[in-house]
């Protein structure tokens, strides 16, 4: 169980910050001291109030908040836990996500929502340079990784550079081991683009989240060569289970 060291807990009722607030901050600093065992609960709800001497209530404001950013999970009827560890996805990497997540050790599965040839709308047409009402495959695919669902993640291909595409299992195949193996096609480039937004009922559900949840919306240009786009993807991921890093350098 985590430490009932007192000493870890102390909040500071004299200052202007609420108190729930310093819990929240205190809990957050006791949980990357690793302090917590993912397999042991957090003290209840009842210990924490005598311990921080506030209400009860106060102490589920800060513990809820936690949970809502991802790093508690309340599991009925036991207690609250550490959340699993947030799938890190490393930029400007350039390699495709079941890539980057077999490299990060995790273990990725493909559950296909839809797959089938339509017509280009302009906004896919104008990304893959493409005229409009061009023949793409849309792949849809439900992206679980270490058993959990973590993003929906829409792919657009055209079709006249990429025929046969339709007969594949993308339950059990990458895309971009297809499009490398088949056809030569390399990512040389990825242009991304992340924008906050707030899970959908129906979004929620394959997530197995609730609506209103935050999520990420990522959008990617693939490219071959320069000015060579062959695939556009807008992916809605789980803002409580992954985590995105970049580095930056100054040019110079």
């Amino acid at each position: 169980m985590m430490s009932m060291d007192k000493s870890i807990y102390k909040i500071d009722h004299t200052s202007i910050v609420p108190l729930y607030q310093q819990i929240k901050e205190n809990l957050r600093e006791t949980i990357e001291s690793e302090a917590l065992s993912p397999e042991d609960p957090l003290p209840s709800e009842r210990e924490l109030s005598r311990i921080y001497e506030v209400n009860r209530m106060t102490v589920r404001r800060a513990i809820g908040s936690l949970i809502q950013e991802g790093l508690l999970q309340h599991v009925e009827g036991i207690g609250v836990f550490l959340a699993r560890p947030k799938v890190v996805q490393v930029f400007p990497t350039v390699v495709g996500f079941s890539e980057r997540m077999r490299a990060g050790g995790h273990v990725t599965l493909n559950r296909v929502l839809s797959h089938s040839a339509e017509v280009a709308r302009p906004s896919v047409a104008r990304r893959l340079r493409i005229p409009e009402g061009a023949q793409v495959l849309r792949l849809v695919r439900l992206r679980i990784v270490d058993n959990e669902p973590l993003m929906i993640e829409t792919s657009y291909v055209p079709l006249e550079r990429f025929p046969d595409l339709l007969g594949d299992d993308f339950a059990v195949r990458s895309l971009y081991d297809v499009l490398s193996g088949r056809y030569g096609i390399h990512i040389l480039e990825l242009d991304q683009t992340l924008e906050p937004v707030l899970l959908t009922d129906y979004e929620a559900e394959l997530l197995e989240s609730t609506p209103g949840s935050p999520a990420m919306l990522m959008e990617v240009i693939a490219l071959a060569a320069e000015d060579d786009p062959f695939e556009f993807s807008k992916a809605i991921v789980r803002g409580d289970k992954c985590q995105y890093y970049f580095r930056m350098r100054s040019p110079q």
